[in-house]
This record gives structure tokens, C-alpha cells and sequence, in this order.
């Protein structure tokens, strides 16, 4: 059905054909190879998947590499010997980086590779793939165009999913999409799954699954595992769960289950990760969610020369965005309780992680998430302390925390003069942090300084705040403009640039003549 939704122009609309795949298309034939970047939830599977269906249909080959295969080494070489160009798919690239090191030492001119990863998967491997001579270019699938809004509402009308929401007329829900879910189909889709009607539907599915306590935690370790975006072989979903419902009958012959879940093999799978996702948040109580994902944690810290994708998963469990993404919606205070909960124990039982400085970065974002600026000082200082003890130890993610805390404080200050203090602060450091999309997600934070603070700062505090925005502008264009950004980091980059412009041609008509 998916190849022939690709194909045909007839019938309901079930995809939102992304521009990017026209694009991916063109430069994979022309030569180049190319890596599909999104974050959670935003399409990048589906969008490879529509490439592999487009160069298919136009009678290419293309090949889909598995997970830790060792044959697909020979499979390459076997390829590289070929007259005939073809493709090679590597989903979730990062776990299967010896085939990419072996393609780069075969060179072969006549494959090229569709790579696919979460955005932060990209940036940790970037500079490895070009050690290694990967020639690629980036292709950023997080954010829709007007166009594919335009797509998704047809897909949403189609399929009867907007719920209460359905009355709206075409132009308020591009609007929606557009500012309330930041033109993304993963906080789109979430509005969607959130719904009282989509969980009572879920709910009624789940619920004899959830009162088996095994099946209940074979359920949450699928579904942690998509949300992860780690394997979800059987064995490692029965590993997490710490039982082997995953293999016995009664559960896979569960109709509810099969309705939920679809085995492939070896291999088991929810609808997507968005909605794995919405059954963690959903379905389980923060406590449960908290004691299961320390519970693996421990397991897995307790486990010497364990393979790459539970490395991963563990790591990806010291995270606070990652946690903080997957604890059910409650109050501000039980949420900050229960981050507050996990980290403690975390350190507990992982005692190495006391003398960890990323360990305590992790803590302090939660706190600042928070507006908790005291606890949440005091960790940046355990971090930067620790780093500091280390070698060679870089800071930078560090000082880009440490700023966001103080424009945070800056924006929210009750006095004007502690408010330039702060965002004085920030600035200067910042400037040492090297130019990149880390460091621009700051600047974007200047706008709110503006719209907040900036009409009771004194003359000289408003001139320094001018200055630095022109700065931070300046600074923007001059990596869009010599090309130093990844293709993954120009659109957000541009996007912060604009809004900082704007920022500065409001404080210019305030200071002209005749202005109110």
C-alpha cells in the first residue's frame, strides 16, 4: 500500500509527499550521497522510505542493510564489483558505522548510501564520516514547508483525525501547525494522540495488557524502545523487559496486542515512535515509568563489554530530554519531582556518575527547565569543577546551559539593571563558545530579552543590548554566507538570524524621530 500511495495520484491522500525527497533523489543520481537528519517523530524513516519507493520505481536498485550483519560487508563488496549503480538504505546509520567505515575504504562510485539518523546521532558522527572521506550532503527533514502543511491537513481531514478540532477552517489549522506545533509532524501528530477520544481508544486496547505485570513491562520495553530508537530485535525487548512474555504465545496471539504491536521477524514494532510515546506517557504512571527505566539503567551499568546499541540505550538514559520526554503529563511540582527522583537514585546506583561532569550538566538542565536557577547553579558549578579536574575536557555544552540559565533570569528579572547584568553575562560567554547551532538557539533567546526588558533598560544598558543582537546577527550571517553550517543547521540558523533583524529594526524606529 505504502509503494502504491507513492505511485498513484488516485485515491485519499495517506502521505504528505516531502520535498525533500525530490531533492534526496536528484543528488543520490547525480552522485552524491545523502543523510536524511530529523528529530524525533518528524518523519525521516518515512521520508527514506519514499526515496527508496521513487528510485525503485524509476528501476534503480536499492538495498536495505540490516542490523549488525556481518555478511553485508561482503553484500557491499559484491555490489562495488557491479557495472550497475544501485542504493544502499542504512536506517539508524550510527549503529551500523563498520559498514559505512567499509564503504568508505571500498570507494565504490557506482553505490551511493541513503543515511538516516536522529539529528543528535548526526552531529555526534558528522566528523567521523568525514574523516573516513564520506562525501554527503544533509538533508534536514524537521520542519514542513507550506506546502506539506497544506499535505498533512489533507492526510488529517482524510482520516478523520482532528477530533474537536475539525470545525476549524483550512487556514487556522495551517496556522496551528504552523506556530502552536512549530511546522513539525511529531508536535502535530502528539495534539492528535493526546486526545481524550484517541486515548480511550488506546487505553481500551491496552488495558488487559497491562494488567499482566510481565506483559505490562514487555509493553513499556517495546515501546521505550522506539522512543529510543534502538533496535527493537526480540531478544533485547525480552532483555529489557527482564522476562520472555515477548516469546510466548499467549501474548503474541493477544488480539489487542497484535493490534498495537506487528512482529516482523525478529523484530517487533509499534505503529510509530510518536505513538510509543503517547502509550508511555499515557498508559503508565510516572512512578512505574521512573523505577522501569532505572531499572534497566542498572542493569545495564552492571554489565561489562555490552554491544553498541545497549551502550546507547544507556546512555541516552542519562539524558534529561530524554526523560523529560518520556514522564506522563502531570503538575509542574510532580514532574520536578519525579526528575528530581530519577537523578537522585540514578547516582545512587550508578555511584561513578558522582564524579561525572556530564551526569550534573544533565541535573542542572532539569532544574533550569524548572526556573529552579539555585539547585540548578550549584550543578553547573559540580560540572564545570569536575570537567575542569579532566584533561582536555571541552565546556562548551557547559557555557551554552550556563548562558541559557542567565538569559532565562535576564528575561524574567524584576529589575532592569540585574536583567543587562545577566544577559551581559551571557553574551560575553557565549562569545567563546565556538559558532554553531548550539550556540545560535541562545541567541535566539535575545528576542525575549527584547520583548520583556528592553524598554526599561537605561540608555547605556539599552546601546550594549543593540550591539550584542547586531553582533549575534553578524555572526549568524557570517556562517550562512561562507557555508560553515551543516545542511542540518542552516534553516534553524537563518530562521534565528531573521527574527534577530527584526528585533534590531524595532530598536532602530524606536530611537528615530517622531517614533512613540
Amino acid at each position: 500500500q505504502f509503494d502504491w500511495s507513492m505511485a498513484s495520484d488516485l485515491g485519499p491522500p495517506l502521505l504528505i509527499d516531502r520535498d525533500e525527497v525530490t531533492t534526496s533523489v536528484r543528488a543520490l543520481e547525480s552522485g552524491k550521497n545523502v543523510v536524511l537528519a530529523g528529530d524525533f517523530g518528524n518523519g525521516k524513516t518515512l521520508t527514506a522510505r519514499m526515496i527508496k519507493s521513487r528510485l525503485a520505481s524509476q528501476g534503480f536498485d536499492v538495498y536495505v542493510a540490516g542490523e549488525f550483519d556481518s555478511a553485508q560487508h561482503s553484500d557491499l563488496e559484491l555490489l562495488a564489483k557491479r557495472d550497475k549503480t544501485s542504493f544502499v538504505l542504512i536506517d539508524s546509520f550510527e549503529l551500523n558505522m563498520e559498514l559505512i567505515e567499509h564503504y568508505c575504504v571500498l570507494a565504490p562510485k557506482n553505490v551511493k548510501l541513503l543515511l538516516c539518523a536522529r539529528t543528535s546521532a548526526v552531529e555526534r558522527t558528522r566528523k567521523q564520516l568525514r574523516e573516513w572521506g564520506l562525501d554527503f550532503i544533509e538533508m534536514p527533514v524537521d520542519e514542513l514547508s507550506t506546502t506539506e502543511i497544506s499535505r498533512l491537513i489533507d492526510v488529517f481531514d482524510n482520516a478523520g483525525l482532528w477530533g474537536d478540532l475539525a470545525s476549524m477552517s483550512p487556514a487556522l489549522k495551517a496556522e496551528r501547525i504552523y506556530h502552536k506545533n512549530r511546522r513539525q509532524i511529531s508536535l502535530s501528530l502528539l495534539e492528535i494522540l493526546d486526545a481524550p477520544q484517541v486515548k480511550a481508544r488506546v487505553a481500551g486496547l491496552l488495558r488487559s495488557l497491562l494488567a499482566d505485570p510481565s506483559q505490562k513491562a514487555t509493553v513499556f520495553a517495546i515501546a521505550v524502545l522506539e522512543i529510543l530508537d534502538a533496535p527493537t530485535n526480540i531478544s533485547l525487548v525480552s532483555e529489557i523487559a527482564g522476562n520472555n512474555a515477548i516469546y510466548e504465545p499467549k501474548l503474541r496471539s493477544n488480539e489487542n496486542f497484535q493490534s498495537i504491536f506487528k512482529l516482523h521477524g525478529s523484530s517487533v514494532k509499534t505503529k510509530s515512535s510518536l505513538f510509543a510515546l503517547s502509550i508511555v506517557r499515557g498508559h503508565f504512571t510516572a512512578p512505574y515509568v521512573v523505577d522501569e527505566l532505572l531499572r534497566v539503567v542498572d542493569k545495564f551499568n552492571a554489565e561489562r563489554n555490552y554491544a553498541r546499541e545497549k551502550y546507547l540505550i544507556f546512555k541516552n538514559l542519562l539524558k534529561f530530554s530524554v526523560i523529560e520526554r518520556m514522564l506522563p503529563g502531570a503538575s509542574t511540582d510532580q514532574k520536578k519531582a519525579n526528575l528530581a527522583k530519577y537523578y537522585e537514585e540514578l547516582k545512587r546506583r550508578v555511584s561513578w556518575l558522582k564524579t561525572d561532569p556530564h551526569y550534573w550538566l544533565q541535573y542542572a538542565m532539569a532544574q533550569i527547565n524548572f526556573g529552579d536557577y539555585g539547585p540548578a547553579q550549584k550543578y553547573l558549578d559540580q560540572a564545570y569543577a569536575l570537567a575542569r579536574s579532566r584533561q582536555g575536557y571541552h565546556t562548551e555544552q557547559f557555557d551554552t546551559q550556563q548562558a541559557r540559565m542567565w538569559l532565562e533570569m535576564s528575561a524574567k528579572s524584576d529589575e532592569s539593571k540585574e536583567s543587562y547584568r545577566h544577559f551581559a553575562a551571557a553574551h560575553d560567554l557565549l562569545k567563546k563558545v565556538p559558532s554553531d547551532l548550539h550556540k545560535y538557539w541562545q541567541y535566539a533567546r535575545y528576542a525575549e530579552v527584547y520583548e520583556k526588558q528592553y524598554v526599561n533598560y537605561t540608555k547605556g544598558s539599552a546601546a550594549g543590548f543593540e550591539q550584542s543582537v547586531k553582533n549575534a546577527v553578524a555572526e549568524m550571517n557570517l556562517s550562512l554566507g561562507k557555508g560553515a553550517l551543516s545542511g542540518v543547521d542552516m534553516i534553524p540558523t537563518k530562521r534565528i538570524a531573521e527574527r534577530l533583524e527584526k528585533v534590531v529594526e524595532a530598536m532602530k524606529s524606536a530611537r528615530s524621530p517622531g517614533s512613540n
